[in-house]
């Protein structure tokens, strides 16, 4: 049984197939930066990479935050109530 002012572990499933596939993509990051002359594909294609892992991290700290902050939000209701 959970507690209520627990955080919910929905998000960390869903994050497991990108960080997956950004693991077993670091060699390939690896190798293509190694390969000095980039082709505009291999280039674009490194920046789109970039951008998503980027934009994911921010998506992730953010929803970390909210459910930190109502789950902060929800003891505090608790602490009252008990009162």
């Amino acid at each position: 049984m959970r507690g209520k002012n627990q955080l919910p572990q929905r998000d960390s499933y869903k994050a497991k197939p990108l960080l997956n596939l950004t693991t077993a993509g670091k060699k390939q990051l690896a190798n293509l930066l190694k390969s000095k002359p980039l082709s505009k594909e291999q280039d674009e294609a490194f920046e789109n990479i970039k951008s998503r892992m980027n934009s994911f991290k921010k998506f992730k700290m953010l929803t970390f935050l909210k459910l930190a902050k109502e789950a902060i939000q929800g003891a505090k209701k608790t602490k009252h109530e008990k009162r």
